[in-house]
């Protein structure tokens, strides 16, 4: 995950003896088409030779960064909460906020006012944990969405935030109201991870089996025609759109690729 200027990269580590850490580098993630890839996709790259290292937690998992670069948000799966850290001086704001069970994915809406945090273990129907980013405090009750939520995407606009879910739907959430709108959207099995294309007008979704790619119609928010096939029965997970929209980057985890979608 890059910081908006691309200049400074974090990972999320596991460390010796079961400890966690987040590494901060100094280096350009890579340039492919155009597009600023997420470190999973992206080729290793070398990184600063003395590293910041600092610890978030025991299992740290999703990481987001405010638009301004100012604050990195990071979930930890195991003590169910999730870690402000000020990117200027490298260290925790605070005290990590208590979220739902088993935080797994979070998103930080494009003004930065707030983060959704998807937590994937109270089962069915699950929470998703909203903070307000100028107070560092966990707001309101907490979003009911569907069974086991893992990935979550704001659009463009931040009036709605997609989550996806082990149910095998996409749920969206009404920023404004703090409420699900209509009803959940049957993308297939097992939903993985979800984007919003730069003007707002689709997400894509990807399914862990078969490999392929739903596009939902965030006007309707129906699926649009028949899911886009990548070409190969492994496990497609993480998905990145290029800044045009044009492209859409799609990953394997179990196939050692990454599948270049004309969008």
């Amino acid at each position: 995950m890059g910081t908006p200027d691309s200049h400074r990269r974090y990972s999320v580590l596991a460390g010796p003896s079961g400890r966690c850490a987040v590494r901060f580098a100094l280096a350009a993630l890579l340039a492919l088409a155009g597009v600023l890839l997420p470190p999973w996709v992206a080729a290793p790259t070398a990184l600063a030779a003395d590293p910041v290292i600092f610890h978030v937690g025991l299992r740290p998992l999703g990481v987001a960064v405010t638009p301004d670069g100012h604050r990195l948000y990071v979930t930890d799966t195991t003590l169910s909460r999730v870690s402000v850290i000020d990117t200027a001086t490298n260290e925790v704001v605070g005290t990590p906020l208590r979220v739902g069970s088993t935080p797994v994915d979070v998103a930080v809406t494009p003004d930065g006012s707030h983060a959704y945090v998807t937590n994937s273990g109270f089962g069915s129907p699950a929470p998703v944990s909203v903070i307000d980013t100028s107070t560092h405090r966990v707001v309101g009750l907490p979003v009911s969405v569907g069974n086991f939520p893992l990935a979550v995407a704001a659009t463009p606009d931040g009036r709605h935030v997609y989550v996806t879910d082990q149910a095998g739907t996409v749920s969206v959430i009404d920023t404004g109201t703090g409420k699900v709108t209509g009803g959940p959207i049957p993308v297939g099995f097992k939903p993985a991870d979800v984007a919003v294309s730069p003007d707002g007008r689709r997400a894509y979704v990807t399914s862990v089996q078969p490999g392929k790619v739903s596009v939902i119609d965030t006007g309707t928010d129906k699926v649009t025609g028949t899911a886009i096939s990548l070409g190969m029965s492994d496990t497609a997970d993480r998905i990145a759109l290029s800044p045009d929209g044009h492209h859409a980057y799609v990953t394997f985890s179990s196939g050692g690729a990454v599948a270049v979608v004309d969008i």
